[in-house]
């Protein structure tokens, strides 16, 4: 009997080590272990390795329980893991910044906006919620609060070279001109080697009523940038609007040989080719862009209406015919 209890106290004994000790072990663990699966992309494995010890996870373990839901689609799960984070504490603006990407992601744009303004309120300089937001309001085309948001992260976080960039292109595409010329020539100062600050600065003169100003900051950009298809089809598109169709020419085809595929390139070069009564060039330019993309044979029609009008003598009545036979064969194409 005595030998009975004493076999059954030690069975009992190494019951209870077994059942005490491997969660003790385990618990030493399984943030490493998780972190490896979630490093590795099995997220699956990190939420079975995790989800067991719900009630006792550390922060870090519940983010990247958090994270991985969220990458498994299981937004819901996802926003119950940062709910309860931010219940625990209430300035956590890790997890108010992911839960509002979870509402994004959901459509729930109210629910993720008051989240990622809440996280901006207790972390000011915290760069994915603004990252999140531009990415909302972008989505939904709201330059006004993207001009906003932009400031914010100058204000906050000094002046980075995107947000300035940002900043100029926003302004002038809103015709805040004053704020426009502010931003442009301070993005052009701090990261000269952009050309989209000089065209955005170039649409702001033209568009003002500033032409030599406009015509000098288009032409700077054309020859620094020698290689952007911006610079030179920005460029070329102001000079053809001046009705200067040489120069324009010149630039169409020199954005044409930097990108072979632009058709917006080919076309100007063969509208503006046109002009200068370059009729067999421009006819072949028409030809092979309207092969490559349909959306160019209203440029082809404009080319023909406008030899129409030409219409003085007997060689332009030629190129007449050979537009339209042309024109009428692309539309069929």
């Amino acid at each position: 009997m005595n030998s009975l209890k004493l076999r059954l106290g030690v069975i009992t004994f190494v019951s209870f080590l077994y059942i005490y000790s491997i969660p003790t072990y385990g618990q030493a663990n399984r943030q490493m272990i998780a972190h490896q699966h979630f490093s590795k992309k099995n997220y699956q494995k990190v939420i079975d390795t995790l989800n067991p010890y719900l009630e006792s996870l550390s922060k870090s373990e519940l983010m990247v329980l958090g994270k991985s839901y969220s990458f498994l689609k299981n937004h819901q799960s996802a926003i119950k893991i940062y709910q309860s984070l931010v219940a625990q504490n209430q300035k956590d603006y890790e997890a108010f910044t992911l839960l509002g990407g979870e509402f994004l992601t959901l459509g729930k744009s109210s629910e993720a906006l008051t989240h990622l303004k809440e996280a901006l309120s207790i972390n000011p300089k915290y760069s994915l919620a603004y990252r999140l937001l531009i990415q909302h309001y972008e989505k939904t085309n709201n330059k006004y609060e993207l001009r906003l948001i932009y400031e914010d992260i100058i204000s906050h976080l000094g002046e980075q070279p995107k947000a300035i960039l940002k900043l100029c292109e926003l302004c002038a595409s809103d015709r805040l001109y004053d704020q426009a010329f502010k931003y442009c020539q301070k993005s052009i100062s701090l990261v000269p080697n952009q050309p989209e600050s000089y065209i955005f600065l170039g649409h702001s003169y033209r568009d003002t009523g500033n032409l030599e100003k406009a015509t000098a900051t288009y032409k700077k950009a054309a020859e620094i940038f020698s290689k952007s298809d911006l610079a030179q089809l920005s460029y070329a598109k102001f000079l053809e609007e001046q009705k200067n169709h040489l120069q324009a020419y010149a630039f169409y085809k020199k954005a044409a040989l930097n990108n072979p595929q632009s058709i917006e390139a080919q076309l100007g070069q063969a509208t503006t080719g046109l002009e200068l009564q370059k009729f067999d060039e421009a006819l072949n330019g028409f030809v092979k862009i309207c092969r490559k993309d349909k959306s160019a044979i209203s440029g082809f029609r404009r080319a023909v209406s406008s030899l129409r009008i030409q219409k003085s003598n007997s060689e332009v009545q030629k190129w007449i015919n050979k537009y339209e036979n042309s024109l009428a064969n692309c539309e069929n194409f």
